[in-house]
């Protein structure tokens, strides 16, 4: 090991020579910077770590799409419905409060089933975990708000279209 201030790549041919000169028969075949030597040990769970953002990003993506499309779905469905209420003075507040509540109902049921499983997984996996224990209630906490947070805003976008429907036209296209 030698430590330089300067740019260790300039001092390669220089720190051949010396070991040369002591030891003629000290092979000197490959010489790396710390920085290096750290990034090729760190490379295989770096890669692991990005695969994980990776997947957990498209899961993300996926359960929202998934949120929104069956909220919308139902407001499409009851269309009818909320343009009844609407016409017997319901007001945006309610109906955006109730599609909303029935979403997040969907959100918090997918929150606790996965609690349970990542406590049920979380030793298999505690090999790939740094600096993060496997049952850590702040980590776990912290990804449920988020969730629970992506959920209420793919509840919000189908929940504030089913608030201005305008009864006429609901009941009509029946």
């Amino acid at each position: 090991m030698v430590r330089s201030k300067g740019d260790p790549q300039s001092l390669e041919r220089g720190i051949r020579e010396q070991v040369l000169a002591i030891d003629k028969d000290q092979p000197v075949t490959e010489m790396k910077t710390l920085h290096q030597v750290i990034s090729t040990t760190t490379a295989p769970r770096r890669f692991s770590t990005m695969l994980f953002l990776i997947f957990g990003t498209i899961a993300v993506a996926l359960s929202a799409l998934g949120i929104y499309s069956v909220m919308a779905y139902s407001v499409t469905q009851r269309a009818r419905e909320i343009g009844i209420r609407v016409a017997l003075g319901a007001t945006n507040k309610t109906i955006l409060k109730e599609i909303i509540a029935r979403g997040m109902a969907l959100a918090f049921a997918g929150a606790v089933i996965g609690i349970v499983l990542s406590q049920a997984t979380s030793r298999l996996m505690a090999g790939l975990l740094y600096g993060v224990e496997p049952n850590d209630i702040a980590t776990i906490g912290v990804v449920v708000i988020f969730l629970l947070a992506v959920g209420l805003i793919a509840c919000y976008l189908p929940a504030r279209r089913a608030a201005r429907i305008d009864p006429v036209n609901a009941l009509r296209s029946e």
